[in-house]
């Protein structure tokens, strides 16, 4: 499986017991939807390397018990800790409107909703603990910063690949004025 293909859906954050269990630490806005897999790939050494679940129990605070095929012991199970997980993104329920995968968008044009101008090309999407910010390439290589906020976005067109922002006054001279 490539890396490519799937979404990140969290990482091994501890040890859990002495028979080999592990902590999930689920990062996704809705943890319910991850309660009943029999699988994950985990990234080891930079590839992704697919583990069946024994047992998975899923905590209401975003994280997961859990016990994989062939992990029987602490030592190994501390061997996975601080490994990323990973899904394949054909998973995902599709979604619409103006609701998106960070994914998805890698590669929409952004265009300026005042003036229908473009502003760039979405390369990158920045997560912080705050908010996550898109990060846009004009023509001319400049490197643009949006907060992606709900308040900001004003039209996700799937068909054409662009997406509208309605970025806060002035935000945009400070990246385009000389």
């Amino acid at each position: 499986m490539n890396k490519s293909d799937c979404f990140q859906l969290g990482w091994v954050a501890k040890k859990h017991g002495f028979d080999g269990a592990v902590t999930l630490h689920l990062d996704t806005d809705f943890p319910d939807n991850y309660s009943k897999l029999e699988s994950v790939f985990v990234e080891i050494n930079d590839k992704l390397v697919p583990f069946f679940l024994e047992e998975y129990q899923l905590s209401n605070r975003g994280t997961a018990r859990a016990k994989f095929e062939g992990i029987d012991n602490q030592d190994d199970a501390a061997s996975l800790v601080g490994s990323l997980l990973f899904l394949p993104l054909k998973i995902l329920p599709p979604l619409s409107g103006n609701k998106f995968y960070f994914h998805e968008i890698i590669g929409f044009s952004a265009v300026a909703s005042t003036d229908q101008t473009i502003i760039g090309t979405i390369e990158n999407i920045i997560e912080s603990a705050g908010n996550a910010v898109f990060v846009i390439k004009n023509d001319k290589k400049q490197e643009i910063m949006i907060p992606c906020v709900d308040d900001f976005i004003e039209n996700v067109d799937r068909e054409y690949k662009t997406i509208t922002l309605n970025p806060p006054e002035g935000l945009l001279d400070l990246y385009l004025n000389d």
